[in-house]
């Protein structure tokens, strides 16, 4: 079998550059129907991982004060599985190492991982579906984006494209 000759090649795909990201994230949660789906007062976790999000505390900073502007109370919650050596303290040490923090950001931040199970998965009766104690709330994720999904766009990671995961 013969081989045929191979050359290198570059792909450079054009990105829309994001000059103010504090304000196209605020931007994005307006868009989105999240505001609608919350009610004044209510408490809003917002579930912050560790996968690589460029400048994510000025993401979640901008997420909180849009929360805050709806009239919710918000805090973030750690949403890492094993990262950060899979303990609460390493788990806030990572966000702090991200400039997230109740210091920076005057929300309560959210490491625990005591969960409650609050029923079972039809077919897996060995796959609770459990919720940490920390967060019986709406939950709006800092989603990162991924290339073969539709809701992908230049700021899909940066911005909300799930909203609200669950409602109270």
């Amino acid at each position: 079998m013969e081989i045929p000759p191979l050359a290198p090649i570059r792909q450079v795909l054009k990105e829309a550059a994001i000059t103010d990201l504090a304000g196209e994230t605020h931007a994005a949660w307006q868009r989105s129907s999240v505001g609608k789906r919350l009610h004044v007062g209510d408490r809003v976790a917002v579930a912050v991982g560790s996968r690589g999000i460029a400048d994510v505390s000025i993401i979640v900073r901008a997420t909180l004060e849009t929360l805050r502007d709806w009239g919710t109370h918000p805090f973030v919650v750690a949403a890492m599985g094993s990262h950060g050596g899979g303990t609460p303290e390493g788990q806030r040490q990572l966000l702090a190492d991200y400039g997230i923090s109740e210091e920076k950001l005057r929300v309560p931040v959210k490491t625990e991982m005591t969960t409650v199970e609050i029923g079972t998965n039809p077919g897996f009766k060995h796959l609770p579906q459990r919720v940490n104690q920390a967060t019986p709330a709406p939950v709006c994720r800092i989603p990162r984006g991924y290339p073969d999904r539709p809701e992908y766009s230049p700021i899909a990671r940066a911005l909300p494209v799930r909203g609200v995961a669950h409602k109270r």
